[in-house]
């Protein structure tokens, strides 16, 4: 699953919930799509543990999330990625005119 849903490495926003089983359902097209499977004694375990935590506690991952969410998840971050992804592949592969590396089909009619 993605883990970070829940921590970004360094800090925690929620309880992690190891899967109890993955099954493998991808296909030719887009293969090694995973699904995860959680155990109900798993997921009743990390709701117990929310629910008995203290509110002080529960805020501050709450915080925490909302912060990670705004610095990672904000449209002007996404609107820079976006565009250091697109003039990545630019500079590396060149443009519609001038793509690097590429040969053009050419279609003839044969009589």
């Amino acid at each position: 699953g993605l883990q970070e849903q829940v921590t970004n490495g360094k800090e925690w926003f929620g309880i992690g919930i190891e899967p109890s089983s993955k099954a493998m359902i991808g296909s030719q097209q887009v293969p090694y799509i995973y699904e995860d499977r959680v155990s109900e004694e798993t997921v009743v375990s990390a709701m117990c543990e929310m629910y008995e935590m203290k509110p002080q506690k529960r805020e501050k991952l709450g915080k925490l999330g909302r912060k990670h969410v705004e610095d990672n998840y904000n449209f002007e971050s996404y609107q820079d990625g976006w565009v250091k992804i697109l003039d990545k592949i630019h500079q590396e592969h060149g443009s519609w005119s001038g793509r690097k590396k590429y040969t053009p089909w050419k279609l003839s009619k044969l009589n």
